[in-house]
Parts: structure tokens; sequence; C-alpha cells
């Protein structure tokens, strides 16, 4: 879904409503969402308003357009935003002058009207990751002017493109100076310091039931478990390791997201005992705080728990009747710290959607899965939908970046699909006997 952004303190009603109008005259095909920011706390700030907007629309959409109050938009333009907004390509399109709106449309002769100026912020569209990568608008900058700008500045430091849209007679009509100063100058000169935050992450609530966060480590194992999950994910790269170099980005984006502990943090694959980079990797994991962590492991390499020992919390030993020797000696080696999960309570994946009777599902597993410097939805993502034939580029996720929960949440909603076949989705089990 893609939400349209729009800051509106201070503005008449009526401009409101001309706004609004003109999205609905424009027949937009793609689903959508408008959300119109009145109010801004503290000292105005178009910035401030603008980001309130963003916030409110990130938990439903993917994609997010800020939208100027006093522009109309023509038919298609949304519709063709929607489909070349992507993580990486921003979308912009430029603003034409009229003087006066008199309730009628002129869309062809409004495309010889004059451009108001070169600033991208009139109609700047982006994924809601990049939202969250950018950090928003920039709050420091008070009153109105630059601010588009800055913006501008930093999609280039992150390496976003911007596709620049020149085919719609979308328009400014001409008003009266709105409320604040503007201070473009005082606003680029801020601006071009690095702000002292991201202005969006951890500023809205993340379910805690969900907060778990699983690391796919390594897709070695025995290969010998009736019943893999995650079959499908093993095969596509079968020597995966998580490098130290992506821990360090996680830590990174967690701090950089003020992102309190997880529940648990968890090493799954493959074999979490097989990572090559066991005894450092829990060392730095456990070192940044980021919650209990926990290795999930068949005990195929018993002697190597012991260098984890220290920094993990956990083993999460399965067991069946080949590693009925391999559990003792975990049980042996690491005492309290051996939780043992009989194999029957791992299911095969069914081979296709039950209906809708098993929505909506009862996770057993909530949580977020890192693998390949990409953040997915729930921890049996991007395996499941890997399984019933979704490519793993489209499968729902961002890149491994500050924000990712934020970003993530638009996307769980497109995770039903997948949850109607899910292993871990409790109203699935009893179909599987």
């Amino acid at each position: 879904m893609i939400g349209i952004a729009i800051a509106a303190v201070g503005i008449k009603p009526e401009i409101v409503r001309r706004c609004y109008q003109s999205l609905a005259d424009a027949r937009i095909t793609v689903p959508y969402r408008v959300h119109v920011q009145t109010a801004c706390e503290g000292q105005f700030s178009r910035s401030a308003a603008r980001n309130q907007a963003i916030l409110a629309l990130i938990p439903y959409c993917d994609q997010i357009i800020c939208l100027d109050v006093d522009c109309l938009v023509p038919p298609g333009l949304i519709d063709f935003a929607a489909q070349n907004i992507r993580d990486g390509q921003a979308v912009w399109a430029v603003v034409r002058d009229i003087p006066e709106f008199d309730g009628r449309y002129s869309w062809q002769q409004w495309m010889q009207a004059p451009l108001r100026h070169d600033g991208t912020g009139g109609f700047i569209g982006m994924t809601t990751a990049d939202w969250c990568r950018v950090g928003g608008w920039d709050e420091r900058l008070t009153g109105w002017g630059g601010e588009d700008n800055i913006l501008k500045k930093r999609r280039q430091e992150l390496g976003i493109n911007t596709l620049k849209l020149t085919d719609w007679p979308l328009v400014h009509v001409a008003h009266q100076p709105y409320p604040g100063d503007r201070r473009s100058g005082a606003n680029m000169r801020i601006g071009r310091t690095a702000p002292p935050r991201n202005w969006l992450t951890a500023r809205i609530p993340i379910p805690q039931a969900a907060n778990n966060l699983y690391l796919w480590v390594t897709a070695q194992c025995q290969q010998r478990c009736p019943r893999c999950s995650q079959a499908v994910l093993r095969q596509a790269a079968p020597g995966y390791h998580m490098s130290l170099e992506e821990v360090d980005e996680l830590i990174q984006a967690v701090r950089q997201s003020g992102y309190g502990p997880f529940r648990t943090v968890c090493l799954v694959g493959g074999d979490g005992l097989l990572w090559s980079h066991l005894e450092e990797g829990t060392h730095r994991l456990a070192e940044a705080g980021l919650g209990p962590v926990r290795v999930f492991t068949n005990g195929l390499a018993v002697e190597r728990a012991e260098i984890a020992a220290p920094h993990v919390s956990q083993f999460r030993v399965s067991a069946y009747q080949w590693n009925a020797s391999a559990v003792q000696a975990m049980r042996i080696r690491c005492g309290p710290k051996v939780q043992v999960i009989d194999s029957h309570k791992h299911w095969a994946l069914p081979t296709g959607p039950y209906g809708e009777e098993t929505l909506p599902p009862d996770c057993v597993g909530p949580g977020y899965l890192v693998y390949g410097r990409h953040v997915y939805a729930c921890c049996n993502s991007p395996a499941i939908p890997m399984a019933l034939g979704t490519p793993i580029h489209e499968t729902p996720r961002c890149r491994l970046q500050p924000g990712f929960m934020e970003a993530l949440l638009p996307l769980r909603q497109k995770m039903d699909r997948y949850c109607r076949a899910c292993i871990g989705n409790r109203k699935v089990q009893p179909w599987l006997g």
C-alpha cells in the first residue's frame, strides 16, 4: 500500500479539502492511505509535521509520498509513482505554478504552466525502508525552507537514486504566505551538519510479542532431519556463513535505531554450533547487549558448545533417535543451559495454503530473521515463502539498516498467504496429522 503524507499545520480547511478532493478525482487504482497532519508539537517545523504524518502511515504502508497540501494531483501520477518507488529509488515529481483554482481541472493546459522551482519537497516518494534509512525530514530545521535540499543531500549520501517525473501536471496553487518563518539559509547551514538522531526510528511502538531476533548464521548441518522447514534455503546457498561484518552491521543498526534489548537473539540455520564465527560472533552479540543469546542445534558439534557457552544463555537441542548420545553429551557439558525439544514438535511443510480458516495465524515463533544482509518479517521467512515458490527477492524484507523493525511493520501484512501454510502456525498444525 502507498501512503500519502500531507502536512497541514495552520492551513485553512478548504485548502486541505481541495487537495484531498484532487486525490479522489484522480481515480487512483492502487491501494492507498492518506494522513493529514494538522498539528505540530513545540515550535513550528514543516519537517516535524511531515515526519509525524509519515509515522502515522508507517504501520500500514510500504511506500510513502510526501505531498504539499497546496498542490493538485493529476490522474495517473500516484499510480506511476507506486510502480517506480522501490528500495534505492525515490520518485520526485516537478511542480508547476498556477495563479488560482476555480474548481475545474485543466490538466492539459496546466502542463504548459511554468515550473515552480527545482525543489523536491512538493512531491517526493520513497519506500518506508528508505524513509527510515534517510531518517525522515531534519527536525532541527525550523519554520520552512531548505528542508527539501537537505533531504536530497541525505538521499545522495546513502546512494538512493531519485527518478524525476516531468510528464505530469502536478500544480501548486498560489496563496498567501503560510505560518512560520522562511529560514532557507539558516536551515541549509544546520542541515549540512550530521543529524543528532534518526527522526523516525524507535518512535513507533513495536509489539513485544514479536520482539525476537533470529540470525540465520549457517547453512551447514547433518541434513538428516526428515522434516526440515529450512531445506530450500539451505540448498540455495549451501556454503553460507554469516560474516562478522554482518554481525557488526546488525549491532550498529540496532543502536542507531534506539531499540531496547530483544527478548531473545536466536542463532539458527542449519546447525548453530557449526557457524564458523561461533565464538567471536556470540561474544560480540552478548557484549552488545542485544538480548539473551540462544543457539539452536542438533548437537552435531558438541565440543564447540563450550567455546560459546560463556556468551550463550541457552542451547536449544532438537532430540531425534539418531542423536541421543549427542543430546546427553550436551546436557553433561552445558547443564542447565540446555533445553531439549522433542523432534516430533517439528513439522513438514504443508503442500499449500489451507484457506481462510487458518487465519489469523497463531504464531509459535514471532520475530525477525536476519539473512544475507536483509531482515525478513518472521523467523520462518524466507524459507517458507521460497518453499511455496516465491523467489527470495520477492519475499517481504528490508535491508539490514536502522529502522528495520519499523520498515517491516507494513510488510508483515503481506505474510498472510505464507502464514496459512507455515509450520509455525498453530492453526495449521492440526491439519498436519
